[in-house]
This record gives structure tokens, sequence and C-alpha cells, in this order.
């Protein structure tokens, strides 16, 4: 994902909890396109819920970055 050295880069690790296809992609459209703020909180919870049940997963985790981060 980043040509540098881990000791390099500003982050050591990428993750992903959903595949964006499908049901999940047309969501984020609406959320990111349509304004439909709503999803927003649907997705957190979502996320939220990831992580209380993985938590040998968040050892370590610093910072959560949605990917991507804007629209342009």
């Amino acid at each position: 994902m980043c040509g540098l050295p881990e000791a390099e880069r500003g982050f050591s690790r990428v993750d992903a909890v959903a595949m964006y296809s499908g049901a999940l992609r047309d969501k984020i459209h609406k959320l990111k396109y349509e304004g439909r703020a709503g999803w927003a909180m649907i997705f957190g919870r979502l996320l939220v819920g990831w992580m209380d049940s993985h938590p040998e997963a968040m050892r370590g985790v610093d910072y959560i970055v949605g990917n991507p981060t804007h629209t342009g």
C-alpha cells in the first residue's frame, strides 16, 4: 500500500471491516452524494459494534480513518 519503510510511514497497519460493494456501496453513496446523513450514525454503530466484538484486533490502534475520506 505504501512504498516507504514502515519506520517512515504514518501507519503500520491497514484493515477493512467490510467490502465496498453491493448494498453497502449503495448506502455509502447515499450518505456521501445524496446527503442521507442518517447513514453516518448507522455506519458508526456498526463499526463500534465490530470493534467491541474484536478487542484483539483493536489492541494498539491509535486512529481510525475512513477511506475515501472525502468526495473531492
